[in-house]
């Protein structure tokens, strides 16, 4: 082992956690593997960001949080402890460690499953009966964040056409 090894090697045999958020819903998800952990995390917080990227929460949207949570194989308890959780985190960092929710989810999901998740943070944003452009430009970097293509987020968007504000 060099020298540098030492500096870096682990000392201890918990996880490393991207981001505050990571380590609440590891410990209240011991049933999932790290990776899975991470993944529900990341997605998690960027669902979160867009969502009170207004400062308003509502029902609506934690229903499409909840939808889109599912599709990663959560339990219906596990995905209101995941919203809770990532909410509660959102509004204390305002967004302050949302580059930590990007990198691991384009290191470890194809294209198409990120393209994927462009579409859940626009079905999210149009739950409230309205895409607002601040929640468009959030879901535009994020959608830069996550290596995906212009095209993407354009795809992602037409979805949800009827439902964007500056069209109205």
């Amino acid at each position: 082992m060099g020298i540098w090894n030492q500096f870096f090697a682990k000392t201890s045999l918990t996880p490393d956690f991207s981001s505050q958020l990571h380590e609440k819903i590891f410990k209240r998800l011991p049933s999932h593997s790290e990776e899975n952990v991470l993944i529900i995390t990341c997605v998690a917080g960027l669902l979160a960001r867009v969502a009170f990227i207004d400062f308003d929460f509502d029902a609506r949207e934690r229903e499409s949080m909840s939808q889109a949570l599912k599709e990663l194989d959560v339990s219906d308890e596990e995905v209101q402890v995941i919203i809770d959780i990532a909410i509660d985190e959102i509004k204390q960092l305002s967004g302050l460690e949302n580059h930590l929710y990007c990198y691991p989810i384009s290191e470890m999901l194809s294209v198409e499953k990120r393209y994927q998740i462009v579409q859940a943070l626009f079905n999210l944003a149009a739950s409230d009966d309205g895409v607002s452009e601040k929640e468009s430009e959030e879901i535009r970097q994020i959608n830069t964040g996550l290596l995906l293509e212009h095209k993407h987020f354009i795809s992602a968007r037409a979805h949800v056409l009827d439902k964007l504000d500056s069209l109205k």
